[in-house]
Parts: C-alpha cells; structure tokens; sequence
C-alpha cells in the first residue's frame, strides 16, 4: 500500500467518524427538539381544552343562575296559589278568627307579572280535574263579582295551552315522571355525587364534578325554599284547591299536607310540535285521593333565547342549547343542572403553536451540518487531490526534466573532454540547444499552469475577424506542423469577416496548443492533415474545431483528458512526452475567455479526435 492511498484511506476513516458524530448530533437533536414541540403542543391543547371547558362551565353557571331564579321562584309558592281564589287565616283586632265564609282572597297569579317564558300555572287533581288560576272557569265570590282578568288576550292563549296539556298528558303520566325524578335525587343525600347513577330524567346523569357541583348546591337552594310541611284545616282547605267533598274524611280536624321541589322535565311535543318543558312538584295529603300536581309551563324558544344571550360571549357565535331527553342524555357532554338541556359547541380544534420557527432552527442546524460536512470533504478531497497532483507533478517533471538534463550534461561534459570529433560538434551543439529549447518550454508551461491556477492572467479584449485570427494560428503552428509532418488545413465557412471581441493573443495561444496536442497524438495517422474550422454557433457565438485524423481518445479516458498531469493513453507504448499540462492548460485559458473547450464528435467517417473551442463574439 502506497503512501498516498494509505493516506486517502485514513482521511476517509477520519471523515466517516466525523460524519457520523455531526450527524448523530443532528439527529438527537432534531429528535429531541421535535419531542419537546411536541410535549408543548400537548401541553398547549391540554391548556387551550381546560379554557375551552372553564368558559362553557362558566356560561353553563350564568344559564342555570337565570334559571335558578324562575326554579326557586316557583319552588318557594304556596300551594293555594294555584287555586283561583283561598280562604286565607284572618283574625279581627280582638284576636278572634275571621269566619272563613265570609272573606277570600283570589291568587297572585292572576295578574302577577312573570318572566317571559312562563306560559301558564296548572294544577291536575288525582281525579283528572285540570285547572289554573289564570284561566278563568266562571267561579264568582259570593257577592257575584267576577274575579277580575286582566289581559283577556292572555287569559284565551292560557285556556289553550291548558286544553292542550290535558289532551296530551295525564295525571298518572305526570306522577311519573315526578317520581322518577324524585327517587333518584332526594331518596338519598349523596346520590348527587354519584356520577354512575343514570335514571329517567335528563339532568340526572353528572358528566364532571363542576356539573355535580353546580347539580348539588341548585337542589340544596331549593330545598331550602321548599314550604314545610302544612296542617291545615278541612273547612280551609275546602276552598283551597283541594276537594274535600269526598267520603273518608278523617276525624281528626286537621290534614297534613307535603309539597316536594320541582323538578323540570320534557312533555311530549304538542299538536304543532312545539316542544313542552314544564316544572312539576307533587303535593302529598295524608288522606287517598286528595293529591294532585301543580306545575308551570314555559316557553320553551323564549327561555332559549334568553339563556343564549345571558352565556354572552362565553360561547361560540355557532353553539346551540338544545332539549335533550331520556335516551340521548348520554350522547352530551355539556348538561344543564336541574334543567333537561345541554350546550352543543362545535368539535374543539387544537390550538397549533407557531412551530415555524421551531422547524427554522432545525432546518438550519442540519444546513449548517451539511455545509460543515461539505466543506471538510470538499477540503479533505482538495487536500487530497493537490497531494495526487503533487505526485504527478513531481514524477511528470521529475521524468520530464531528466531527459534533457541528462543529454546536456553527457554532451557537455564529452564536449568538454574533447571526445566529440571536430565533424561531429555541430551536430551535437544543435541537439543540445534542442533540448535546452524543450526545457525551456517545460518551465514555461509549468509557469504558465500556475500563473493561471492563481488567477494572474490579464486579458486584453480587441476586436478582431475570424480570418485575421485564423492567420494568426497559420502563422504561428504551420512550422510546427511541418516539422511534425503535417498539413494544417483553415476552413473560414464564410466568417471571415465576422468580427468578435476577445484577446486574440489567448484565442492563438489556445489554438495554437490543441495543434501542437494533434501533432504529437497523431504521429502515425495516414492523413496528415490537421483542420481548423471556424464554425457560427447559437447566440452570437463563434467555435472553431481542432480536428485530427490520429488514434482518436479512448472512450475511458474521456472524463480524464482535461486533468493535469495526464499524459495520453495509458496503455500507449508511443505515447510522447510531456507533463501533461497542455489540455488542462487550454480549458483554463478558454475559461478566462468566457468560453468552453470540449471533445466533440468528428465529422461523418472520420477518426481521430476534434476539440471544439467556443467563444462569445462579444463580451
């Protein structure tokens, strides 16, 4: 293994371990940046979720806040309000009672003034009986005066919906459904907190602890609003609302009666489909038969719309509050406490943190890798490459140099030692200048290369024609050829006043060198011409074409001729002299002249080889 492979093979190793520590790095770290944007993309959702449920929780709480107020409002009412008119317990100044024959009050529900959304108060005996105060039944006092109505308009639409009621739902049916109700949240304390139990009432399936929060403290308000248990008189009661006219009246002169919370629950739709929500608490005699239900019937699209507007802007422009019943509970995840309904919102989008910048820097660290990495190849292959051509250089010129040396140092010292005959010493003279003559030219051209390698060379741009540049190579490379043989040949094709704007001097020095290259590869051609064609190319652009009718170049060495220090075919015995200088030397030059050299193909039928040397007419 020879130095400069053993150095090669070293430099790759050394090259190959930095790679892969720059890389692996890199690559760590892009994993390990990416998994943090990642964690703090999560950490993000999971922040932008927690705001997302607080604000829904928040207008959850100012929805069932304004609702509270109608729940509590009518969980607080005394049973006879819902009587058209009572026998209230009056006393005279001297503390008498006040015969209760004699004075009645009507309800407040009459003319009271209620939220928008209350459409009508009704009461529904166990009997069947429906009745409201606020839908007049012809019941006069005793002195024959009408109780007083005072929107009649109202009092028409309040018998409908009455009449509606009590074709769509029946006493037993509304039992029920209070009793549902009732066993579920007020059997026990605790059963509130339980988030497993699931019952036949909407808002008796908790989802989180804020709704079972919220659940609890609504339902301890109201308990505490809850009238206490009454005991009140049969003759009282009489007029009361409650029919006392029945078989089976106690002895004892007293009757207890029991009111439980309201609870809000769905009916079946009416005739027009219009949904019916209603507000129902049972009241509960000790005597069979005498219990009835009273409730309150909203409206249910007013309400609606009044709990949307109070949620403001803690909702979505696009989130809805929708009726939800038994069997679909389940599907919702934003219920209303101690009402059957839930906030719908459009599916919650992740919040995307801004990771360009994130990427930015990533992508800038792997840049700056590859730039690093590129860089240390292009200098190890650079290091390398000038240790090979140092090589070369030094065997080309070593081998170069050797020759004439040799001569000229045998020669002189035969002609020193007077063993030339006097016949002979022109001779020898002559081959010495000869050889002084190819060292010279040696040193030049090695001047030359590195004159051009280190971007010394000056050009000096002139215009001149195709024909006057043409005569110049004649001028210059028709000794040569005829020492070497051959026959240069100068085809203008009609460009022989075109006129271009480069430095002849280079142009010529170019030329002149690919001739001299045609020469010596082309010693034992059968035809010894060698052309030089000037030849119009695309874009105001002159090439002119150093054809040679030699060996031509060997398909394998093609991507190898324009290197320094090549010296022809390899595997040439006659390969001639030189450094191998000339060809690299000539697409330098033509580089400088904001042109280009290239093999190109010869003509039809030819052999040998063609360089084509192409340049701009003006610069």
């Amino acid at each position: 293994m020879t130095f400069a492979s053993r150095n090669v093979r070293w430099a790759l190793v050394a090259y190959g371990l930095l790679a892969v520590l720059i890389l692996g790095g890199v690559t760590w770290g892009t994993i390990l940046t990416s998994k943090v944007a990642d964690l703090q993309q999560k950490q993000t959702n999971i922040v932008h979720e927690n705001d997302f449920n607080n604000t829904i929780n928040s207008a959850a709480q100012r929805m069932e806040n304004l609702f509270s107020f109608t729940l509590l409002s009518e969980a607080s009412r005394q049973y006879y309000d819902y009587s058209t008119y009572s026998n209230p317990t009056l006393y005279h100044l001297d503390g008498t009672k006040v015969a209760v024959d004699t004075y009645v009050q009507p309800s407040p529900l009459i003319n009271q003034e209620l939220d928008p959304w209350i459409r009508l108060h009704f009461q529904v005996h166990s009997d069947g009986i429906w009745q409201s105060p606020q839908v007049s039944s012809g019941e006069r006092f005793s002195t024959g005066a009408e109780i007083p109505i005072i929107d009649r308009i109202l009092s028409v639409e309040r018998a409908g919906a009455l009449a509606r009621l009590q074709q769509s739902v029946t006493y037993e049916q509304l039992v029920a459904k209070r009793s549902a109700y009732s066993q579920w949240a007020y059997g026990r304390d605790h059963a509130i907190t339980e988030p497993t139990n699931c019952i036949a009432t909407i808002c008796l399936k908790p989802r989180h602890q804020e709704y079972r929060h919220r659940a609890k403290n609504l339902r301890d308000a109201q308990l505490r609003l809850v009238p206490p248990e009454l005991c009140e008189e049969p003759a009282i009661k009489q007029d009361n609302g409650l029919d006392h006219s029945r078989e089976g009246i106690p002895d004892d002169p007293h009757i207890r009666l029991t009111l439980s919370p309201m609870s809000a629950i769905w009916l079946d739709p009416d005739e027009s489909g219009r949904e019916q929500l209603v507000l129902l608490r049972s009241v509960s005699t000790d005597i069979q038969g005498w219990d009835a239900i009273q409730g309150v019937l909203l409206d249910w699209d007013i309400l609606k719309r009044r709990l949307l507007e109070e949620a403001g802007n803690d909702l979505p422009p696009d989130a809805d509050l929708v009726a939800v019943r038994d069997e679909d509970a389940a599907k919702h995840k934003w219920l209303l406490a101690m009402l059957p309904a839930a906030i719908e919102v459009p599916p919650l989008t992740a919040s995307q943190l801004p990771r360009a910048s994130t990427f930015t820097l990533i992508g800038v660290v792997w840049c700056a890798a590859v730039a690093i990495l590129g860089g240390v190849g292009l200098g190890i292959r650079n290091v390398l490459a000038l240790a090979e051509r140092r090589t070369q250089f030094a065997y080309a010129v070593t081998h170069e140099l050797r020759t004439p040396l040799t001569t000229l140092r045998l020669y002189s010292d035969m002609l020193a030692g007077g063993l030339v005959k006097p016949a002979d010493r022109d001779r020898y003279v002559q081959t010495m200048n000869a050889e002084s003559e190819r060292l010279s030219d040696l040193v030049d051209e090695v001047l030359e290369y590195a004159r051009v390698e280190n971007h010394k060379v000056t050009l000096d741009v002139q215009p001149v024609t195709v024909a006057g540049l043409l005569e110049a190579v004649r001028e210059h490379c028709e000794d040569r050829c005829t020492k070497a043989g051959k026959e240069l040949v100068l085809e203008v094709n009609g460009l022989a006043e075109k006129t271009i704007h480069t430095d002849p001097q280079l142009v010529r020095q170019v030329v002149a060198n690919l001739v001299d290259n045609a020469c010596k590869h082309s010693r034992d051609a059968e035809d010894p011409t060698i052309t030089v064609r000037a030849l119009q190319q695309h874009g105001n652009r002159v090439s002119i074409d150093i054809e040679d009718a030699g060996h031509g170049i060997d398909a394998g060495q093609r991507h190898l001729i324009f290197k320094p220090f090549r010296r022809g075919r390899d595997n040439d015995t006659r390969r001639p002299g030189g450094i191998g200088l000339g060809l690299a030397l000539a697409r330098s030059w033509s580089q400088l002249l904001n042109g280009k050299l290239e093999l190109v193909n010869t003509q039809a039928g030819a052999t040998g080889a063609c360089f084509r040397l192409t340049i701009p007419a003006s610069r």
